[in-house]
């Protein structure tokens, strides 16, 4: 765990149109505007946004030192569809 976190909340939610996943932590946060690929590669944060934006949702980020971190993604769900093409749309689904 690269922010040394101890509690991280995960929450999903299902709207109409969209996909809306939120991950937040405790951990000692960092500030994004000068954060810099770790020595292992550190690509997940560019790997996340470049496929977000693939799939025509977006991305925010929100963290500062001492702060933890935030993420929230929405997904729209026309573009999830061709990922799971055997699922039921949410508004057909039990």
């Amino acid at each position: 765990n690269h922010g040394h976190a101890t509690e991280i909340q995960v929450r999903v939610q299902f709207a109409d149109e969209s996909l809306h996943l939120t991950i937040q932590d405790n951990g000692r946060g960092f500030d994004p505007a000068t954060a810099q690929p770790s020595a292992q590669g550190g690509l997940g944060l560019g790997n996340m946004r470049r496929r977000v934006d693939e799939l025509g949702g977006t991305l925010h980020l929100s963290s500062a030192p001492a702060q933890g971190t935030r993420l929230h993604i929405e997904l729209p769900w026309a573009a999830l569809q061709p990922l799971f093409p055997q699922s039921p749309s949410p508004k057909t689904a039990p």
